[in-house]
Formats: structure tokens, C-alpha cells, sequence
């Protein structure tokens, strides 16, 4: 009987990688300025550094409307450069894919395991958050057990990263919302003034560019989730289980058996919280929720 193993960057930091944000922030202001300067001028420093993704969902479209319209009343060609002014000015995030890839293959994975080989071996199957090897460096686990769902740093050209902000994101209609939320995002489209909606159309790219599809990457890899079918037990490390993942946690409780029970990790109270919340919204009868220390190698 395979068990289903879920990994988040907890389980990177408690192998002692240096994966935060934070540390994230310090490569992209050691290798690239302009970049650190453009994310902080849209995006509030604090937020963009604790929660990366959820951030770039956050952008202050305010600061670069007031930008673009001073470009708009200083060129002839109104249009052109205003249009011009919103592109050069949001270049920025078609850069963060790869500086991310960059900095995720410079980290160094020096470690010996922290997790039980009771839980951590080739006869269970993975789905891996992390972009890194740990897996495979520290443990000994087989490619082919492993579903890298955002993308390998090693072995892949791009890695997915980014907000799922449905109301930002202007190319797509909302998906999983309550029948509460479509109304409200029906209404808030009816009611765009024209200007508004030409302004919108302007930075829809950036909303594009930094948007993570996770149905699209669901559909991507169903052969995957038609695999774990037979899945009894799950085990989730180092996951925050937060809300921007939540269609691929969806996804897996649809794909394994019905009496598969649940196991996750927390290593704060605010993780422990998530976690309780988490089982709560997916309806996760059979569970259990411990410190993540509970399947150490110890």
C-alpha cells in the first residue's frame, strides 16, 4: 500500500536550506537592483517578502495609473506612449520566473535526513511544492516518485510562481468560488466604468504574467492523479496550506480513496491553525495534525 507524501518549504527549511522569501529577496538585491526596486515600488515590502505569491496578487495598479497618466499628458501620441509607459514600467515581472529559477539553483543542499525513511522511501509517491532536489539528494528517492508540481530548478526551463487572485487576474473567469463570491465578482465586472476597464486592459498583463493557473496545471499533470487512486494514508510536511494551493489539495482528495486519512504537520501555531481550517473547508473526516518534529528520524 503507497502513502501519498506532500511537501511544502517547511520541509526544506527544516533541513536547514535557506529558501524563505527573505533569503529570496537578498539574491534578487545582490544580483539585480532594478528589479528589488520595481517589486517594492508596486508591491508593500512587507507583504511581498512573508508571502511572496499572495503578494504579487496585491499590486497597487493606483501607483502605476498615476505614472502612466503623466506619461499619457506628456507625448503627442497619447495613446502609444501611454500604452508604452504601462509595458516599460512592468517589464519587472516577466524577470521574476528567472531570477527565482537562478537562485533556487545556487542554494547548496548539504544535509543529512530529518524525517522518518518510514515515511520518506521509494515505496510511497511525492508531490513536491519545493523547486528543489532534497528529495533525491538527501533521500535516495527515485525521479519517477516524484511529481514536481511547480517545476524542478535542475530540470526545468521555467518554474511556476505566482498569485491567484481570480479578480485581479483579468484574462479569466473565477473557478471554486461560493455561489456568494460569483455574484460578487459578476457585479464587480458589470459595474467597471469604461475608463477603469481600459486602464485595466493596460496592466492586464502584469495580472497574466504573474498568475498561477493551478487548473491548467491540474489538467497538465492528470495522469499523475489518476495514479493515486489506491492511496490509504497522506502526509503532509512542511505545507502552510494556504489558500493559493487550495484547488491542487481539492484535486487530491477527489483522487484517492474515500477513507484515506490524513496526516499533517505544523510547526507554529498560525501553521496548526491553517491546518484545522484546512481540514474544516475540504471536509476531511479522518485526520490527524502534529508537530512536524512527531516524524522526525529520532
Amino acid at each position: 500500500m503507497r502513502n501519498l507524501i506532500i511537501l511544502g518549504n517547511g520541509f526544506d527549511l527544516a533541513h536547514g536550506l535557506q529558501t524563505k522569501y527573505s533569503d529570496f529577496r537578498d539574491y534578487i538585491w545582490n544580483n539585480n537592483r532594478e528589479l528589488y526596486e520595481q517589486l517594492t515600488k508596486y508591491i508593500f515590502e512587507d507583504d511581498l517578502w512573508n508571502d511572496f505569491e499572495n503578494a504579487l496578487g496585491s499590486f497597487d495598479d493606483g501607483e502605476i495609473k498615476e505614472m502612466s497618466e503623466a506619461a499619457y499628458l506628456n507625448y503627442d501620441d497619447n495613446y502609444y506612449n501611454y500604452d508604452r509607459a504601462i509595458s516599460d514600467e512592468l517589464e519587472f515581472s516577466t524577470q521574476i520566473s528567472e531570477y527565482l529559477l537562478e537562485w533556487v539553483k545556487s542554494i547548496i543542499i548539504k544535509t543529512k535526513p530529518v524525517v522518518s525513511r518510514k515515511i520518506i522511501n521509494n515505496e510511497n509517491v511525492f508531490i513536491n511544492f519545493n523547486y528543489t532536489d532534497t528529495l533525491e539528494k538527501v533521500y535516495d528517492i527515485l525521479n519517477d516518485n516524484i511529481l514536481y508540481i511547480h517545476g524542478k530548478a535542475l530540470s526545468s526551463e521555467r518554474l511556476i510562481i505566482g498569485h491567484h487572485n481570480v479578480f485581479a487576474y483579468a484574462g479569466k473567469q473565477p473557478l471554486l468560488l461560493t455561489y456568494q463570491e460569483m455574484d460578487e465578482w459578476i457585479e464587480y465586472q458589470m459595474n467597471m466604468s469604461r475608463e477603469e476597464s481600459e486602464k485595466r486592459n493596460q496592466i492586464g498583463r502584469y495580472f497574466v504574467d504573474t498568475y498561477k493557473d493551478t487548473d491548467e496545471i491540474i489538467a497538465r499533470n492528470k495522469g499523475f492523479f489518476d495514479t493515486i487512486n489506491d492511496v490509504k494514508k497522506i502526509f503532509i510536511l512542511g505545507h502552510s496550506l494556504t489558500y493559493i494551493d487550495f484547488s491542487y489539495f481539492q484535486k487530491i482528495q477527489e483522487s484517492v480513496s474515500e477513507d484515506c486519512v490524513w496526516n499533517i504537520t505544523y510547526h507554529s501555531e498560525k501553521d496548526e491553525n491553517n491546518a484545522k481550517d484546512f481540514v474544516e473547508k475540504l471536509g476531511i473526516r479522518d485526520y490527524q495534525i502534529k508537530k512536524f518534529e512527531a516524524y522526525s528520524t529520532i
